[in-house]
């Protein structure tokens, strides 16, 4: 079985400070052939990584803007601990590992971040989604997220950063209808990344893209039935 680690949160919640990982990345990856597990600790990462196949850097506040050469905007929300430098320090052990990575939301900023993109740090989520929270992602054509993207597919929008110039080695897989960036993949390196949250979505692809074709590096596994989805 191929071991996913996923990035926690680390808050300040009932007069203590919590590492947690939310329920819905649990609830979307339990039909898979994959163990999860959250790292504690932040020491010794390349030892770290070399037990693990593959990492999820999950959603959350907002990233620093020093990290990318940028004055921080009023209305930016961070985390009160390091969690950027954390978030990309494990990056870094995976990239130089060359083992597969997925970004989710704040982890698709986080991606493009460390491979020296930047980011638009607020913009008017109202003219960019077509209704509360949901708009329609474009798929790039001759990309993968072509198969794996209805036209004009319905997703959900939980941000009000987004990427401005894009990071080294990425391509766009996909783009809002005012051509805001939805979707990247790295051209030499096993990276995927989406602004949505897939793991909210039903029949989503882009998961199980990512285990079967990157993780696993194959297609010709069983996609998980609604049987599955829940252990018995």
């Amino acid at each position: 079985m191929k071991r996913l680690l996923v990035t926690p949160r680390i808050e300040y919640i009932d007069n203590a400070w919590k590492y947690f990982v939310n329920e819905s990345y649990i609830t979307a990856l339990l039909p898979y052939d994959i163990l999860l597990e959250c790292p504690l600790s932040f020491r010794n990462l390349d030892q770290l990584t070399e037990h693990y196949d593959a990492l999820l850097v999950s959603g959350g506040y907002d990233i620093a803007a020093h990290y990318f050469h940028s004055e921080l905007h009023e209305q930016t929300h961070l985390y009160e601990r390091p969690l950027d430098y954390y978030d990309l320090s494990l990056i870094d052990a995976f990239v130089k590992q060359k083992k597969p990575i997925i970004g989710i939301c704040r982890g698709m900023q986080l991606l493009n971040v460390y491979f020296n993109g930047t980011l638009c740090q607020h913009f008017d989520t109202k003219q960019h989604e077509e209704k509360h929270h949901v708009h329609h992602a474009v798929p790039i054509a001759n990309t993968i997220f072509t198969s794996l993207l209805p036209k004009n597919a319905l997703i959900n929008s939980y941000h009000h950063q987004c990427i401005d110039t894009l990071g080294e080695g990425f391509k766009i897989g996909a783009t809002a209808a005012d051509g805001r960036i939805e979707a990247i993949y790295h051209t030499t390196l096993p990276i995927i990344a989406v602004q949505w949250h897939p793991e909210l979505l039903t029949n989503d692809q882009i998961l199980p893209y990512f285990i079967y074709q990157l993780v696993y590096k194959h297609d010709t596994s069983p996609w998980p039935s609604e049987a599955a989805a829940m252990p018995k």
